[in-house]
């Protein structure tokens, strides 16, 4: 599965969000995260603070396990997403169920 993950500092905990980031040791972040199961696919970061993730993972426990102690610093909002042949699939089906139902 593929999750988006945006992350933006809580009101009043920028700098504290910064800080911890400009502190973390990012290989070993990222040897967290792959032996959660974890890959991150590509994860931009915005100058003010904040950002966000699109990572693929067997299901949603290991992205919440890996963000959640962020929470104190950062609102996290994470979602399911897929390519668009298979949003393509879903919204046909999607029709295809509404109309039945009309």
């Amino acid at each position: 599965m593929k999750f988006f993950v945006k992350f933006t500092p809580i009101v009043g905990k920028n700098i504290d969000a910064m800080t911890r980031f400009a502190n973390w040791d990012l290989e070993s972040g990222d040897a967290m995260m792959e032996s959660m199961g974890i890959k991150v696919l590509a994860q931009y970061f915005m100058t003010e603070g904040g950002g966000f993730m699109v990572a693929e993972a067997e299901s949603s426990s290991a992205i919440t396990a890996f963000t959640t102690p962020w929470t104190d610093l950062m609102e996290m909002e994470i979602s399911t997403v897929v390519d668009r042949e298979e949003a393509q699939a879903t919204a046909k089906q999607v029709v295809s169920i509404v109309s039945q139902m009309a």
